[in-house]
């Protein structure tokens, strides 16, 4: 019994020795020394504003705005439009956009559009609404405030038939880093 008592003992002694044992060395690999610390941020640059501003533009915004319908009765219905990437970090203020002819969408007087960009990142830093008329050319550009991210257009006699475009542009200063076009055609 002696012995039994004995060899128990040893075994629980040993069992938490090893377990003190593995406790300090997941302790030492999850929390370094201050030392080690020092030694690991000496090796770490950290951002500038300027390269944070660098990657905002790396890649294209992948959400994209949404346009809705909403009948005077307020249902919401989703609305046909085309939505294009006219350049990227690849932009000069010369390029030019061909408006591509598009399907109609059906609308009455009354009925308003509602298009929203508040997804995009980074955010457009201009956002214009444009008139095209039928062969493609532009014929007004009027600037809309990008502090609501939305545009609500109220459609009435003189608007349908009429194609229009909504211009998305990213500027670092004066310099053109991207182009988007959301176009529509009212029937």
């Amino acid at each position: 019994m002696k012995k039994i008592s004995l060899m128990f003992t040893v075994i629980v002694s040993m069992a938490l020795i090893l377990s003190a044992c593995e406790e300090g060395e997941q302790k030492e690999g999850k929390q370094p020394n201050e030392s080690e610390n020092d030694m690991q941020n000496d090796g770490v640059v950290s951002k500038t504003e300027e390269q944070h501003e660098d990657e905002e533009y790396e890649k294209f915004p992948t959400e994209t705005p949404s346009v809705q319908k909403i009948n005077p009765d307020g249902s919401n219905i989703a609305f046909d439009y085309i939505y294009e990437e006219v350049c990227w970090n690849d932009c000069d203020d010369d390029r030019t956009y061909n408006y591509p002819d598009i399907h109609s969408g059906d609308v009455e007087v009354g009925d308003r559009l509602l298009i929203e960009w508040g997804t995009m990142e980074p955010a457009p830093s201009e956002v214009n609404l444009i008139y095209v008329d039928g062969s493609g050319e532009e014929i007004s550009k009027e600037p809309i405030n990008t502090d609501g991210f939305t545009l609500n257009i109220r459609i009435g006699e003189k608007e349908i038939g009429k194609q229009y475009a909504v211009q998305f542009l990213w500027k670092d200063g004066e310099n053109l880093k991207g182009q988007s076009v959301l176009n529509f055609k009212l029937n």
